[in-house]
């Protein structure tokens, strides 16, 4: 892997909500409702193509 120093391309200046968040939470968490009442542990991977703050928001919920 090569060190880089350079990061100017990067376009997620912070970990806030981006407009996004108002229909991918929404169908998350709803999926994860849905295995949790059919009895099934609700795992989730996260890919990593964005801030993180989805990944954030749904572990805060446990």
């Amino acid at each position: 892997m090569t060190d880089m120093k350079d990061a100017s391309g990067y376009r997620y200046h912070g970990a806030r909500n981006s407009p996004a968040h108002g229909y991918l939470l929404p169908a998350l968490t709803s999926a994860l409702e849905a295995l949790r009442g059919s009895g099934k542990q609700p795992r989730l991977f996260d890919l990593g193509c964005g801030n993180g703050s989805i990944a954030a928001n749904l572990a805060g919920r446990g």
